[in-house]
C-alpha cells in the first residue's frame, strides 16, 4: 500500500460515460468512456491509500454498441489480495477513473443504483465474503445444476445459496470435484452439484440463480438464464431436498459430475 495524492484537476463531465456494473466478493467490474479524455486506469482508494487498481482495456461489445465506438472500455479490479482487516469504521473509500496524464479523475458509481455505491463497497470490504469467487456453469440435460465457489489457495468449503423469486433459498456446500479447477489456484474439490429432480414442485419452471451470501446481495456469475425443467425422474415428496441433506447424493451423481463439460 502506498499513499497517493487525491488532488486532480480539470474534471470534465460533458462527455464522460460509464460506471460500475458489478460489485462482487472477488472483483469490481464496469466501463469508462470519454471522447475528450484518455482514461486508462481505475483505482480503489482507502483513506488516500491505493489498495487495488487495474487498466481500462477490456473489450465490451455491449458497450461499444451502446456508445457506437470501437474501443476497449471495460475494467475489472481483483479484490482477492485485499486484507479485510485494513478496513475499519469511518474509512473514506472511493473508486475512481484516472486519465493517462493524471490530470483528470472521475468518481465511479454503480450504474443501476449510484447512491448505494460506497455503502455496498464498504460493507463488502469488511465482510467475510471478500475474496470469494465462483461460477454457475449451468444445467445438464438430465437436470443437474453445477458450478463452483471458493477462495484462492484455501481448502475450506464455501457455502452458497440457490434462489428463485418464489421459494426459500437452499444452502449448499461447495465440496464436489470440479474438473475445471484442476491445476488452478482454487481447490479442485470446490464444485457444487444439485439434482433439480429433487427440488419441490414449486421450483419447476422457475428462473434460478446462486448467491455467495444468505441475504442474496451477491449473485454468482452465470452466462445463461436457467429455469428448472420438469422432472426426469419419479420422485416421492419425502425424497425431495427439504427432507434430505443436499450433499447426501448417490455416488452415481458425483461420477456424472466429473464428466460434465465445464463451460468457463
Amino acid at each position: 500500500i502506498f499513499n497517493i495524492k487525491m488532488a486532480y484537476s480539470k474534471k470534465r463531465k460533458e462527455d464522460f460515460k460509464g460506471g460500475i456494473d458489478i460489485i462482487s466478493p472477488s472483483y469490481i467490474s464496469g466501463w469508462v468512456f470519454s471522447k475528450s479524455v484518455n482514461f486508462n486506469e481505475v483505482r480503489l482508494i482507502l483513506n488516500q491509500n491505493l489498495i487495488a487498481s487495474t487498466k481500462i482495456n477490456e473489450v465490451r461489445e455491449d458497450v461499444s454498441k451502446l456508445i457506437d465506438s470501437e474501443c476497449s472500455p471495460g475494467f475489472s479490479i481483483n479484490l482477492s489480495p485485499i486484507n479485510k482487516d485494513l478496513i475499519k469504521d469511518n474509512n473514506k473509500i472511493s473508486i475512481v477513473a484516472i486519465s493517462i496524464d493524471g490530470q483528470h479523475c472521475r468518481d465511479l458509481k454503480l450504474i443501476e443504483n449510484p447512491k448505494f455505491t460506497l455503502n455496498k463497497l464498504e460493507k463488502l470490504l469488511k465482510s467475510d465474503l471478500l475474496g470469494l469467487d465462483g461460477h454457475f456453469d449451468g444445467i445438464t440435460q438430465d437436470g443437474l445444476l453445477h458450478g463452483w465457489a471458493a477462495r484462492p489457495n484455501q481448502s475450506e468449503s464455501a457455502q452458497i445459496w440457490l434462489r428463485s423469486e418464489n421459494n426459500e433459498a437452499i444452502k449448499i456446500s461447495c465440496n464436489q470435484l470440479h474438473g475445471g479447477l484442476t491445476n488452478s489456484k482454487f481447490d479442485a474439490n470446490s464444485g457444487f452439484i444439485l439434482d433439480s429432480n429433487y427440488l419441490e414442485n414449486s421450483w419447476i419452471d422457475q428462473k434460478v440463480w446462486f448467491t455467495f451470501d444468505e441475504a442474496g446481495e451477491y449473485k454468482i456469475p452465470q452466462i445463461d438464464l436457467i429455469k428448472i425443467p420438469k422432472r426426469n425422474l419419479n420422485i416421492n415428496e419425502q425424497d425431495t431436498i427439504s427432507n434430505k441433506l443436499i450433499n447426501d447424493k448417490p455416488a452415481h451423481l458425483s461420477e456424472k459430475y466429473r464428466n460434465i463439460e465445464i463451460l468457463n
